[in-house]
């Protein structure tokens, strides 16, 4: 009867031991699983991060720069096209219109775009001497450093006219540069007056001591893509000025 009893107690503390045993491993194994868990949750909550980081970002490195546009008054074509470098490559050319002013577009081959944003453009007006007496430059948003940004916001936050102005030479008063309350005075809308096509708007203005010198800068978009793919990263944007002497 005693025999019985001690084996009765010997066979249960092994039970015992076993499963404490079989606790400690699934512990481990618990214990690991939970911290591949936790280890994989922060990884995507940084990932989402990072990527709503770059889904925002509104500026970025420039490939490309506003020439000194000022510079150019008075330069004959190959003069002006010297001193602007950057590869420009004839794109269009104009008639002379009834004061003898021809204009002139010219790809600036030599600066970085992607190819759905189309060429840097350097626009130049001659004189019946054939002297500069228009210069202009357009690029897309993308070449200049600036990223998704709204119409108001290219305006009114980022002055992105203000800055390609600055950069082209001139200063102008920010007070020439204020866009309209109503967006339908500077959008095309679809037939259901709801879907945006696209979004122009020009300011004009007088140079902060630029003697005669006037300005006009255009910023642009183009929806179509963007609504087709129902995504506004694929708005094309655009931005000119242009200086006339």
């Amino acid at each position: 009867m005693a025999g019985s009893q001690r084996f009765t107690s010997t066979l249960v503390a092994k039970l015992c031991l076993v499963a404490l045993v079989a606790l400690a491993v699934l512990a481990v194994v618990l214990g690991a699983r939970m911290a591949q868990i936790v280890t994989e949750l922060s990884y995507a909550q940084t990932s989402n991060m990072v990527l709503s980081q770059a889904d925002s970002s509104k500026v970025f490195r420039a490939t490309s720069e506003v020439p000194d546009l000022v510079s150019l008054k008075g330069m004959t074509e190959s003069e002006a096209l010297a001193a602007c470098g950057r590869g420009p490559s004839l794109m269009e050319e104009e008639a002379a219109d009834e004061s003898g002013v021809r204009t002139c577009t010219y790809a600036l081959t030599h600066d970085k775009v992607k190819a759905e944003d189309g060429e840097v453009r350097l626009v130049l007006s001659f004189d019946d001497e054939g002297k500069v007496v228009m210069a202009g430059f357009r690029a897309p948003f993308s070449c200049l450093g600036f990223g998704s940004l709204s119409m108001s916001e290219a305006v009114e936050e980022y002055r992105v006219l203000q800055t390609m102005l600055e950069d082209g030479g001139v200063t102008v008063n920010d007070d020439d540069l204020v866009l309209p309350e109503d967006p339908q005075s500077y959008s095309t809308y679809e037939s259901d007056r709801v879907t945006v096509i696209s979004q122009l708007c020009t300011f004009r203005g007088q140079c902060v001591g630029g003697g005669d010198v006037s300005w006009q800068g255009t910023l642009s978009y183009d929806y179509d893509k963007a609504n087709e793919t129902r995504n506004l990263a694929y708005t094309k944007r655009w931005a000119e000025i242009r200086l006339y002497f």
